[in-house]
């Protein structure tokens, strides 16, 4: 029994098998039009972003905090922490050197 036995003969017994399962025309046409599609979708957002970008520029804020700056609740990371103990030390220093803690001492050597 021969091989090419029992098989349809559509064509050469090399270089012709499965034609018929796609067409490369289709195919072509399909990638064509899929970035036709996108460079034309592409235009369109393009076109969109432009016009609407130009309307927004004429209305005011919706509100006067949409551009106040909001601070992060408590506690905050510390952006430089050498620089906020100098600070505070000066704070504390001055607190100290202040009338008040004075009167404090004062009135409570008194008692």
């Amino acid at each position: 029994m021969n091989a090419h036995e029992g098989h349809s003969n559509h064509g050469s017994a090399h270089g012709d098998h499965e034609r018929t399962d796609w067409r490369v025309s289709l195919v072509v046409w399909s990638v064509v039009s899929f970035f036709v599609l996108m460079f034309a979708a592409m235009l369109a957002m393009g076109w969109l972003f432009n016009t609407l970008g130009h309307a927004q520029g004429d209305v005011e804020p919706l509100s006067p905090l949409s551009e106040m700056r909001i601070e992060p609740p408590l506690p905050r990371l510390q952006v430089s922490p050498t620089d906020d103990l100098t600070q505070m030390q000066k704070d504390w220093q001055t607190e100290l050197d202040s009338y008040g803690y004075v009167a404090f001492r004062l009135i409570m050597q008194c008692n």
